[in-house]
């Protein structure tokens, strides 16, 4: 699976957010560089699965390094590698954590609906 650029930034006072150069239009932001990272694989994993052509090339460092677009946008962020995270895993993952969240009491009403429809078979993929 190919790995795409990632730019990470981080404001004094604010949470991280993750862009791809290469995938215009996909981001992430979330309070850890942890969090930031997972939910900017799942983004890039959903941009894929939503995509109707081709996905785009993405680019190596040293050919980004040659835009200046990019000098620009990576001048104040940290640098990464970031492969698509397979929305098949993430599944299951964020299943136990919505059952985690229901047991604890963090969901509110219409996901608490949402959910008890769900564990009764009157929803369907998407």
């Amino acid at each position: 699976m190919p790995h795409y650029i990632a730019l990470i930034h981080n404001e004094p006072e604010s949470g991280y957010g993750v862009s791809f150069p290469d995938v215009p239009g996909v981001i992430a932001v979330a309070d850890t560089l942890d969090e930031a990272l997972q939910e900017a694989a799942v983004a890039l994993g959903f941009a894929f699965e939503d995509c109707s052509g081709k996905r785009p090339q993405p680019r190596t460092l040293d050919e980004l390094r040659r835009d200046s677009t990019f000098i620009d946008q990576s001048s104040d962020a940290v640098v990464a590698a970031l492969a698509p995270a397979d929305l098949r895993t993430q599944e299951a993952h964020w299943d136990a954590q919505i059952e985690a969240d229901a047991a604890s009491g963090k969901l509110d009403a219409p996901a608490e609906k949402a959910l008890k429809a769900h564990r009764a078979g009157r929803t369907r993929p998407l």
